[in-house]
């Protein structure tokens, strides 16, 4: 509530916070500094301050949004996509030590195999799932 606006025209939304194109616009408005998602990894592994806080502060905030996801709809897996979390080696095990409930059964937390595809998968989903009027389309592998 009362977060960073977003395009949709809401405020504090998890777009606003854990994508990708997030950290690079805090990295400007921080540095001042324009950069691709790749320049920022690049500046990750190098141990820039401003793109280590970031990510600091990206660790935080998905460890948040795996607690809630969690305790609400209790998953059996949550699959990450992020070039940042792919790219962090010890991502996901930082991830796993911030997440504070001791209620949780997550068994999965792993980054997703389609990588950049995923946004297209799940929007052609939907599209033919619409389309067609079916009501139990499912997308295999």
């Amino acid at each position: 509530p009362g977060g960073r606006a977003c395009v949709c025209g809401n405020q504090g939304c998890l777009e606003r916070y854990i994508s990708d194109m997030a950290m690079i616009e805090r990295f400007a408005e921080l540095t001042g500094e324009q950069i691709s998602i790749d320049q920022f990894i690049a500046k990750l592994k190098a141990h820039d301050p401003s793109a280590l806080a970031l990510y600091r502060e990206f660790i935080f905030y998905l460890g948040l949004t795996i607690n809630n996801i969690s305790q609400v709809l209790n998953p059996h897996a949550i699959i990450i996509n992020s070039k940042i979390v792919e790219n962090m080696p010890d991502c996901l095990q930082e991830i796993k030590t911030n997440l504070m409930s001791k209620l949780m059964s997550l068994s999965i937390l792993s980054t997703s195999t389609y990588r950049s595809k995923t946004n297209v998968l799940g929007l052609t989903h939907v599209l033919i799932k619409e389309f067609l009027d079916i009501d139990n389309y499912n997308v295999s592998s």
